[in-house]
């Protein structure tokens, strides 16, 4: 998919690029590679990366574009504060703006970001839990959905990331259920894995059988409630804070 985006991005009458799929399906992930790549590679003169959430805020929106265009404001309004971004955007022959995690309306014109008729070089790439939230507020020329993994890839994303002890005779039964409970999504899977890394076979099992209780949740709530029970499991108030 990131080399796709990729040819997507360069035809010229390509804007906006969007990326949705439920949260943990790795739309985070898959936007970092994209940036770094496109870094990497050239393909444009910069690159900006900023989350906007489900309560966004206008200045910390601005102020991480700011800081990836290595840019200092000096007016104090948010108007102003947009009438610089955009003069700062339009200096640059091409960039790419990537906006992840968009739950809702978000003016492009109030964030200080020019793009279509009034800049060309400036490449829009977005991302969004909903479809329709993309397709109503923004005019997107291509988009992609990301789907979970299937059982195959998950078990192995899995493996890879909780190491040897899943080999162990009295785990990996109980690995291969925690996997699955794991619903094919990335983000679940590299952090229950990784959490669970180095525990014992009992803390396995607790986990087992929380990852039942939470199987009969909603998914929203489900990955919400793993990613808190993978948080528990992690041993020093240093690895938390990391994990944070």
């Amino acid at each position: 998919m990131l080399t796709e985006m990729i040819t997507e991005l360069k035809y010229p009458n390509n804007f906006i690029i969007a990326v949705y799929g439920m949260g943990g399906v790795g739309k985070t992930k898959l936007v970092e590679q994209l940036a770094w790549q496109a870094k990497k590679d050239r393909l444009f003169s910069v690159v900006a990366i900023a989350t906007i959430t489900d309560s966004p805020d206008l200045e910390k929106i601005q102020g991480k574009i700011a800081e990836d265009l290595d840019m200092k404001f000096n007016k104090k309004t948010k108007e102003g504060r947009a009438m610089q971004l955009r003069q700062r955007i339009c200096s640059e022959k091409s960039i790419l703006v990537i906006l992840d995690d968009i739950w809702g309306k978000l003016d492009l014109t109030e964030v200080g970001i020019p793009f279509g008729d009034d800049h060309k070089g400036c490449k829009l790439v977005v991302t969004s839990r909903d479809r329709n939230v993309l397709n109503s507020e923004m005019d997107i020329q291509k988009e992609f959905r990301l789907e979970v993994l299937h059982d195959e890839d998950s078990w192995k994303l899995f493996e890879k990331m909780a190491g040897e002890v899943v080999k162990d005779f009295n785990i990996k039964p109980i690995a291969v259920e925690v996997a699955k409970l794991c619903a094919g999504l990335p983000l679940l899977i590299v952090t229950v894995a990784k959490a669970l890394r180095k525990k014992h076979v009992s803390d396995w099992k607790d986990a087992l059988n929380e990852l039942k209780r939470f199987d009969q949740e909603g998914l929203h709530n489900k990955v919400y409630s793993t990613l808190e029970l993978s948080y528990n499991f992690l041993e020093s108030e240093e690895l938390k804070l990391l994990f944070l």
